[in-house]
């Protein structure tokens, strides 16, 4: 049964209860949690205030808001894009459409950057690729010192971030960056203690046959390719000239995935896997992977002499170190 269309009043907790029944015939999973999110949310409130406050009337606006909430959280609309914010390490974000929404899982991977940041006695550079909303960037620019950018393909992300950044007032802590991958960087003579990433790590096939909701969320920030595994070859085949001598890459993995990490870093000479960290229902979900300290110049190094010194220009020297930074 559709939400009523009429406006007449309700008590709060026949709004709540109304809200239950709805959404549980439309196969919402925790319907309860769902309509007190929501009726919360247009009421201004607490969630545990709707049982203290249940008895109150529900102005007619907000009524019929709380209907066309429930009309489209019954659509399987992400209930994050109806609140249009999320709360990630304690910071609230805006998302909507235009971003993925930010998973629990990724506050762990926060936390282990956290713990390496000690590693470093001098400012720290950090690096995060595929920023999406910012939730990783700017909860580390909030609890650190760090020099941090940012990195995303999609210039819809970017605005997201630029907004989270402006809201967090952190407009000046982060540099956000348009491109695919590390080639924003080319460029720039800078390497990074730290790069941490959550790349799109779903296979395609998986992605079809997911679950209505994250057809809501862009499929760019969610398609790892065939096997889930594409941007993490990438990642791990092109980090190493952009870590600092014991610089460490972290990335966020998907169910599974665990093996498959640990083999492509295995093939890396420059990169030595130090752990995996499991998440909140023990599945591996962070590889924390450091770079050796060679003893020769290390390609990194040799991207920003060759920058300053035109040795650019000798291609036998640079493709060779190029390939001795990774077994193809």
């Amino acid at each position: 049964m559709p939400p009523s269309k009429t406006v007449k009043q309700r008590k709060v907790w026949d709004a709540l209860k109304f809200g239950i029944n709805f959404l549980t015939e439309k196969g919402i999973s925790q319907p309860r949690l769902n309509s007190e999110t929501l009726l919360a949310h247009v009421i201004g409130t607490e969630r545990f205030a709707l049982y203290v406050n249940g008895e109150e009337l529900l102005k007619p606006w907000q009524w019929n808001l709380y209907q066309r909430l429930l009309q489209r959280r019954g659509e399987f609309v992400p209930l994050q894009y109806l609140l249009g914010s999320v709360n990630f390490f304690g910071f609230d974000f805006v998302v909507d459409k235009r971003v993925l929404i930010p998973r629990p899982e990724t506050e762990i991977l926060v936390e282990r950057t956290l713990l390496k940041i000690k590693n470093f006695p001098a400012k720290v550079k950090i690096l995060d690729l595929g920023t999406g909303c910012g939730n990783i960037a700017l909860s580390l620019a909030k609890l650190t010192k760090a020099e941090i950018y940012a990195i995303d393909i999609s210039k819809n992300s970017l605005a997201v971030a630029r907004k989270n950044s402006q809201q967090l007032k952190l407009k000046k802590r982060v540099h956000f960056l348009r491109g695919d991958c590390f080639k924003p960087l080319k460029k720039k003579r800078v390497l990074f203690h730290l790069i941490c990433s959550s790349p799109p790590y779903l296979p395609t096939e998986q992605l079809r046959k997911s679950s209505e909701e994250i057809n809501f969320e862009p499929e760019i920030a969610l398609n790892g390719g065939e096997d889930g595994l594409d941007f993490f070859r990438r990642i791990i085949k092109e980090s190493p000239p952009f870590l600092t001598k014991d610089g460490y890459l972290i990335l966020e993995m998907g169910d599974h995935q665990s093996k498959a990490i640990k083999d492509l870093v295995k093939k890396n000479k420059f990169l030595s896997l130090e752990s995996v960290v499991p998440d909140y229902q023990g599945i591996e979900r962070i590889a924390v992977i450091k770079k050796y300290n060679h003893e020769f110049i290390e390609f990194s190094e040799l991207r920003i002499l060759t920058g300053l010194t035109g040795l650019k220009h000798n291609k036998n020297v640079v493709d060779e170190l190029a390939r001795l930074s990774t077994k193809v």
